[in-house]
Formats: C-alpha cells, structure tokens, sequence
C-alpha cells in the first residue's frame, strides 16, 4: 500500500515500515529488469551452457552452470509484475540468489582445487 503525494508534485511510493520509496517509472524499470533476469535465467537453464545454445554442455556446465540454474529457475516464483516496495519482493528473490551464489561457491572452490592439483 502506496501513499500518493500529488498535492506536493511528486509522485512517490513509499512504504514507511522499511523506508523504501520508488517512483512509478522506477517500479516500472525494476519489473522490466525483474523479467529480463527472469527470462536470461530460463533461456541459460533450457540449454544449460553458456552460450544458451543447445550444444554439448563442458564438464563444468553439466556439473555447475545446469544444475544451478535449473535450481535458481524453480526457485523464481516471484511475478515479473510484483511491487517492489512489497515485502515478499526481498524474500520471494532470496532462494534463487542463493541458489545462483552457491553454484558460484562450488566452481570457484572446484576451479581453485583443480589449480592447486
């Protein structure tokens, strides 16, 4: 729930109990990145490699970049046309950021085991 302030000329929403404030295009423009990053990860899950082509995936793509997108992609369950200012914003983005913050953790762990080998 929004308070509007158009007597004073702007326009803001604002959600006093966490301090946040967007304006009507900034929620705009944070819906439109939500759906980009949304659809990149579905699109890179699908192929499971890099290049989001279907080719054969490396060895560190099927045990790194597949697997963790398809787990962040399950894990998106936030609509592309949910309120920023809402609390479930925060929370509904935590698994699939865990998830892709993981997978990282493991390939860079792998990759740096493999160079002190």
């Amino acid at each position: 729930m929004g308070v509007d302030y158009r007597p004073l000329g702007v326009s803001r929403i604002i959600k006093p109990d966490h301090g946040k404030s967007f304006s009507p295009s900034e929620i705009v423009s944070l819906q439109s990145r939500l759906k980009s990053i949304k659809e990149e990860i579905k699109t890179a899950a699908k192929h499971g490699t890099m290049s989001c082509r279907k080719q054969a995936q490396t060895r560190l793509e099927e045990m790194y970049f597949g697997p963790g997108l398809r787990s962040a992609l399950a894990n998106f369950r936030l609509a592309v046309n949910a309120n920023p200012t809402s609390d479930k914003w925060v929370r509904e983005l935590y698994d699939p950021v865990g998830d892709l913050s993981y997978t990282l953790h493991n390939l860079e762990a792998h990759i740096l085991e493999e160079e002190q080998s």
